[in-house]
């Protein structure tokens, strides 16, 4: 799970966080690189799933980019 640059100017009433795949951090501003099913994305949060939720072999056959 992720929280976009761009949480903070949604709608209170949508979801924040996002899921993707962490795949290293961007050095010139330190932000994390996140795969998602849109492709590439930057975020400034990162949180880990639990156990159970953190493999889903469905879910990384269709994220798309390259980091």
């Amino acid at each position: 799970m992720f929280k976009p640059g761009d949480a903070n100017m949604k709608s209170k009433a949508l979801p924040r966080w996002e899921k993707g795949v962490w795949v290293g951090i961007q050095e010139a501003d330190k932000s994390h690189i996140v795969l998602t099913e849109a492709g590439y994305k930057t975020a400034r949060d990162v949180s880990r799933l639990s156990l159970d939720k953190q493999w889903d072999k469905d879910f990384l056959e269709k994220v798309a980019g390259v980091p």
